[in-house]
């Protein structure tokens, strides 16, 4: 029968203040002949085989401090249960101590929450053996976070006690989960998982010029340049007269939004001739956001109008016109033949009367006769294009607004109308006119006579 080598494992504690209970692990390595058979006999186990042995685990229970155990083996060639080690053979052992206690943590609630960042809090417990070389916070959106997902790194802790980690790099309104970390050679514990909802984030929108300005409406223009978080479920704009308008204010209500872009929002019930202030709007769950203050007076119809049209420099085929103007922004200037069968006629608000000096190729008011010469801020024109000897009457409308949505003011008033006659050719004009007529006539006569 071969030699049985018998190893007795010995427990010798060093004693100390604070002894804990908990659990460690040997690691025993041994060389053996092949065909030598051994057993291992512990506290609490019992192990055997033949040959040479690595690596073997040997779980140890009982009392320990921060240094740990310190274990005696002793190796007996097997003769029975002798205690007394026996000679002859070639034996040998090593063990290599690991006091791999793994550490303690717990999380706390995660505080100092914005729309991307927070501060994570946890509390190491138990430094477990040896100390934790990393510890932190880590998280996710879907649960059960690990060191395998966002994480923050804090490095060697030499002290149990509470810690904070910042969370950054995070979505606004949206669920994250955390759990507090510490990592030793035992390897990594985690706390329990917490969780919390970044703060949504207010939405960016501004605001352009008010167009299309009319008595009593206007067209207020906005961009939405950032949806925020989440989707805004409002949008428009809002306004009064005082500044500084809200949506406690009069307001479109345009709806939500899924895509940043520019809108238009239609504003009415204004009062004319008034100043409005203005500002574009979008609400989400973080609130309202405001586009920057534009302001815009309503239109009116010109309450005075031009006086005094005044005919100058009178020639048969021109004439120069001035006017004292009245209350609007422009004016536009209309003449016409006066003839038996001429209608009055009055400019049509909201159309734009393109001008012409030279009279009939300017636009015409419908299909009265009365054709656009001026139209403009100033106080004067000269028409040409006349006919010799024709009557002509001349009418000045004030107006107020933009292209397209003009307010006249086509009301009769101190030589507005006025007429005037063109100059008729004199005789000598005449005769030369006729002399002038008479030799084409007679040189197309003589040219075909001797042809």
């Amino acid at each position: 029968m071969g030699k049985k080598l018998r190893i007795i494992l010995l427990f010798a504690i060093l004693f100390v203040s604070n002894i804990i209970s908990a659990q460690t692990v040997a690691t025993m390595n041994m060389y053996a002949l092949p065909s030598q058979s051994w057993e291992i006999i512990g506290p609490s186990f019992y192990l055997s085989g033949t040959g040479g042995l690595s690596g073997i685990n040997l779980p140890a229970t009982g009392n320990y401090n921060t240094n740990g155990y310190f274990l005696l083996w002793e190796v007996y060639p097997y003769s029975g249960y002798s205690s007394t080690p026996s000679s002859g053979g070639s034996t040998s052992s090593s063990f290599t101590l690991s006091n791999t206690i793994a550490a303690t943590v717990t999380t706390q609630a995660v505080s100092a929450i914005s729309t991307a960042t927070a501060t994570g809090n946890g509390n190491v417990t138990d430094l477990g053996a040896p100390n934790p070389t990393q510890h932190g916070v880590c998280w996710n959106t879907a649960g059960t976070p690990s060191i395998s997902d966002d994480k923050t790194i804090q490095g060697f802790v030499s002290t149990t006690g509470a810690f904070t980690s910042d969370i950054t790099g995070l979505n606004a309104n949206t669920t994250y989960y955390v759990k507090a970390y510490v990592t030793n050679n035992a390897g990594t514990s985690y706390g329990a998982e917490v969780n919390f909802a970044t703060l949504p984030e207010g939405s960016a929108v501004t605001t352009q010029a008010v167009s299309s300005i009319a008595l009593t409406t206007a067209t207020g223009n906005g961009n939405v340049t950032d949806l925020g978080a989440p989707n805004p479920t409002q949008h428009g704009v809002c306004w009064n007269t005082a500044g500084t308008p809200s949506i406690s204010d009069d307001k479109t209500e345009e709806g939500s939004v899924s895509t940043t872009g520019a809108f238009t929002s239609d504003i009415t019930g204004l009062i004319i001739n008034t100043t409005y202030y203005v500002r574009a709007y979008a609400t989400n769950n973080a609130g309202t956001s405001y586009g920057t203050e534009v302001n815009f007076v309503t239109i009116s119809t010109p309450t005075t109008q031009t006086t005094d049209i005044i005919f100058s420099n009178v020639e048969s085929t021109q004439l120069g016109l001035s006017w004292v103007s009245g209350s609007g922004s422009k004016r536009a200037v209309f003449i016409t033949e006066i003839t038996n069968n001429k209608t009055a006629a009055a400019p049509v608000d909201g159309t734009t009367y393109n001008p012409n000096a030279i009279y009939g190729n300017g636009s015409q008011i419908g299909a009265s006769g009365w054709y656009c010469v001026y139209n403009g801020t100033g106080t004067e024109v000269t028409i040409t294009g006349l006919t010799p000897n024709t009557n002509y009457k001349a009418m000045v409308c004030e107006y107020n607004g933009q292209a397209g949505g003009e307010f006249y003011n086509s009301t009769t008033a101190t030589n507005n109308p006025n007429s005037i006659t063109s100059v008729p050719l004199s005789d000598w004009a005449m005769y030369l006119g006729i002399i002038l007529i008479a030799m084409f006539m007679f040189d197309g006569y003589r040219k075909r006579l001797f042809a």
